[in-house]
């Protein structure tokens, strides 16, 4: 066979972090990071103003109420604005399904949800 390779250690512990730790701080990582997590916490925070704005305005009479239901009965027509249901598609079943599958996404999706969003859908 071979002969082992043999080397000396100080202590147990210091082979074992020297070669698993990586010693050097990645300053680019981290400042990336840190812009994403500033852009969020700026971002929620404007979305946050916006919609106090939003509710103070129709509070004071400034912005017309928000009407949720409607007078459907939820198997012709909608019962409130947030039903994703594709009410004038039903006869032709897959545009009926694709198009509710889209109203679904658009209001539920954690990417695409943002870019659709619409008040009704949290009231």
């Amino acid at each position: 066979g071979r002969e082992a390779d043999v080397f000396t250690l100080d202590n147990a512990i210091s082979y074992h972090l020297d070669t698993v730790v990586d010693v050097g701080t990645n300053y680019g990582q981290m400042a990336v990071l840190g812009l994403i997590l500033l852009v969020g916490f700026i971002l929620a925070l404007l979305g946050y103003v916006q919609d106090e704005m939003k509710r103070e305005a129709q509070r004071t009479g400034k912005a017309p109420a928000s009407n949720y239901h409607t007078d459907g009965d939820g198997l012709s027509g909608p019962r409130n604005v947030s039903d994703p249901i594709a009410y004038q598609h039903a006869k032709n079943k897959n545009v009926f399904l694709a198009m509710t599958f889209w109203k679904v996404i658009a209001r539920d999706h954690i990417l695409i949800g943002p870019l659709f969003f619409q008040e009704v859908f949290t009231r």
